[in-house]
């Protein structure tokens, strides 16, 4: 985003979450999430400017809407008109802007469905908004934001995890969600569709699971015998073939039966999902490209068996992918299907293409 168009933008958002996005992208490619302290050393001294003039207070009362005190805040020494592409990208300038995204990141805690215990009181046209624009806080289709889930150092289980000796993964890049806690700023997607999905009450684990989180794996393919066309993945009828020039595919044996080819499969299958039920597993993960639709049934079935004898079941399963046609198109996307521990479908996700990094996060 050009100086211009942010300033023209900026002017005339009247709704708080579309000003964060603006301003997010605004920062993007001009300032780098690592080395805050040094490179804008007067950002703790705005953020408590912002605390001085009781704007939480203020953002909280406009429940979505702009005060005419951040335009003020924001407004360069020039004024908005006569202000240069120089004074808005430079230091004074951007510190002030971070410490305004800050502070509308942090109150919007207040109104985070992740979070427990809120106030009725407050946000009430924010809340009814997100309800009625699935979970988006956004008015501007073209720069959504959204809530961030909650940190894994707030899990139990997590803490748990790390006095064991795991270890947190290294992030690549310059990821500038590391700035916010509570809101993310979605990249726009030109190829496919995203959706927001908040889980019921009832399908979510987060406020179950104390002391070890325990995930179980269920393999169902043992090997792969190559022949001359093809290789067969056993035991089962499911076929790797190639689909030219360069890519293959997983399918189905044609003219089977899928009693008798899927016969040793939902055996284990059967005995795998009893077992990790009875050891009161959390998540359950099947592999990508072999979990059909035969075999998602039989996973859905036995869930609710399970379910419906009084055992426990695990909150969410992750029923693997496979190649699945596209009602409308007929494409063929790999798509993961999510159960909860009934075995009803909470959602379904096709995956999205290669990540495409930006200049700003090569240097890590």
């Amino acid at each position: 985003m050009d100086a211009d168009s942010f300033k023209t933008e900026i002017q005339n958002c009247d709704w708080i979450f579309d000003l964060f996005a603006i301003g997010h992208d605004y920062i993007t490619t001009r300032v780098t999430p690592s080395d805050l302290d040094a490179n804008y050393p007067d950002l703790a001294s705005e953020i408590g400017r912002l605390a001085g003039m009781h704007f939480a207070e203020l953002l909280v009362t406009a429940d979505g809407g702009v005060p005419p005190e951040v335009l003020e805040f924001l407004r360069p020494a020039a004024g908005w008109i006569r202000v240069s592409r120089v004074d808005l990208e430079g230091v004074p300038f951007l510190t002030r802007l971070l410490a305004l995204l800050r502070l509308i990141d942090e109150v919007t805690a207040g109104v985070s469905y992740f979070s427990f215990g809120l106030s009725p009181r407050e946000w009430p046209k924010v809340r009814t908004f997100l309800r009625s624009n699935h979970n988006v806080l956004s008015k501007n289709p073209n720069r959504r934001v959204i809530l961030k889930p909650l940190s894994l150092d707030t899990m139990d289980w997590w803490r748990v995890a790390i006095a064991r000796g795991w270890q947190v993964p290294l992030e690549r890049g310059q990821y500038h969600h590391r700035l916010f806690h509570n809101l993310v700023r979605l990249p726009e997607s030109l190829d496919h569709e995203l959706k927001n999905i908040v889980l019921r009450s009832a399908d979510d684990a987060e406020k179950s699971v104390t002391g070890n989180l325990r995930v179980g794996v269920i393999p169902l393919v043992k090997g792969m015998e190559v022949l001359t066309s093809r290789a067969e993945l056993v035991p089962g009828p499911l076929r790797i073939v190639d689909v030219p020039p360069s890519k293959f595919a997983v399918e189905v044996e044609t003219g089977v039966d899928p009693a008798s080819a899927y016969s040793e499969i939902f055996a284990e299958l059967d005995g795998a999902l009893t077992t990790l039920c009875e050891m009161e597993t959390h998540i359950i993960l099947m592999p990508e490209l072999v979990v059909s639709d035969e075999v998602l049934e039989r996973v859905k079935s036995m869930l609710l068996s399970i379910a419906k004898k009084g055992g426990p079941t695990p909150f969410l399963v992750l029923a693997g992918t496979f190649g699945r046609p596209d009602a409308d198109s007929g494409k063929i996307y790999n798509e993961a299907v999510i159960l909860n521990g009934r075995g009803n479908e909470l959602f379904r996700q096709r995956k999205m293409h290669a990540y495409t990094m930006h200049g700003y996060e090569q240097p890590k």
